[in-house]
């Protein structure tokens, strides 16, 4: 199995009966890219494991103490969106819209993809580790959806070897999540998502029916 389109097409009637492909398949193709490149996996593999450990627990007091301000905007990306402009690593999705809608404004939730900058254009930042680390607690308390068995079977059957009930408890946890960030911060707050692979934006629930002028005060 070369990659996600040929197992698709292999199987597209069976797969496309179970709504939880939609996302599935998201872990799956991770999957099948790094098991191509399974031969660059060091040695040192446990230690690499221990260090990325270490730097997600650290990762999670980055900014910490900016979630306990008040925000219009809260916006999520990651910092591989980062590029040097003028001195300071700027982001090229969420900056843009940061200036129009104030720097005092809004916050941006930022994973560190690969790295963590600290010279960045962004006034207000904190870490997303925070909410994954919550996502994945939450994951742990979920019961399995019963319609991965035929999937399973077809991963056996393909030789993909990967924990489909953990991933599938993974995804639902983060829907769960953000309903629940969503339900807390309604009508106070606005959740930007940027999806940066196809370099698009979603906004959720303006409090505003135009984005407002940016402050001349703010950064």
């Amino acid at each position: 199995m070369r990659d996600i389109f040929e197992l698709e097409s292999r199987y597209k009637e069976t797969l496309e009966r179970f709504k939880e492909w939609s996302y599935l398949r998201v872990a799956v193709a991770f999957y099948l890219k790094s098991r191509d490149n399974s031969s660059k996996i060091s040695k040192n593999s446990y230690l690499d494991r221990l260090k990325s450990g270490f730097r997600r627990l650290k990762e999670i007091f980055y900014g910490f103490k900016n979630w306990f301000r008040g925000y219009d905007y809260i916006l999520f990306s990651s910092s591989d969106q980062r590029k040097l402009v003028n001195g300071a690593m700027y982001d090229k999705l969420c900056d843009p819209i940061i200036d129009k809608l104030g720097a005092d404004r809004a916050l941006m939730v930022e994973l560190a993809n690969p790295n963590r900058y600290s010279n960045n254009y962004t006034k207000y930042i904190t870490s997303k580790e925070l909410l994954l680390l919550i996502q994945r607690v939450l994951a742990i308390t979920l019961i399995p959806s019963k319609g991965l068995i035929e999937i399973e079977n077809i991963l056996k059957r393909e030789e993909i070897n990967i924990d489909l009930k953990r991933q599938e408890r993974y995804f639902r946890a983060g829907y769960y999540l953000f309903n629940i960030l969503f339900k807390m911060l309604q009508d106070q707050t606005s959740l930007i998502y940027i999806l940066s692979y196809v370099k698009v934006y979603l906004q959720v629930r303006y409090k505003y029916k135009n984005p407002p002028k940016r402050n001349s005060n703010s950064g």
